[in-house]
């Protein structure tokens, strides 16, 4: 929870981020098949700690650990993206989005990495179509 609570800003980062790592470790030494605590560390390492090698080696974990996981594909995508690493990152934001064709986080996510890498009609497409399926969400506009 502490990392939504960072990533949505409801608590400041030095607050939240800490405190995620902490609970995404202690999961890990419980069960180091849990794909979502290797996406969470990875997120915080890569955005709060500026770890670039381990936060990839955590976010590749949570895409293998979880490979039906929407939500490691997701953060993994976002990862590649910040390095410029654009088509890995559409092809795991493809993925994401198939393994969660109605969250509009997802196609939401794919439009706006297609923006990233220059591939402007193509995020147009996509963010029209994200408005249109999802009118009343307001990330759905952000894609655009």
């Amino acid at each position: 929870i502490y990392f939504v609570l960072g990533w949505d800003g409801d608590l400041p980062p030095n607050e939240a981020y800490p405190t995620a790592r902490t609970a995404a470790l202690r999961a890990l030494e419980l069960d180091p098949s849990v794909a979502e605590a290797h996406f969470v560390l990875g997120y915080v390492r890569c955005t709060y700690d500026w770890n670039r090698i381990e936060a990839e080696n955590d976010m590749r974990r949570a895409v293998e650990t979880g490979p039906n996981s929407p939500w490691g594909h997701w953060a993994h995508a976002w990862h590649l993206m910040l390095f410029e690493r654009y088509e890995d990152a559409i092809a795991e934001m493809r993925r994401a989005r198939d393994l969660d064709p109605f969250n509009p986080l997802m196609s939401s996510g794919l439009a706006r990495i297609l923006g990233f890498a220059r591939r402007y009609y193509e995020a147009i497409e996509v963010g029209q179509t994200t408005i249109e399926l999802y009118v009343d969400i307001c990330s759905s506009g952000g894609s655009l």
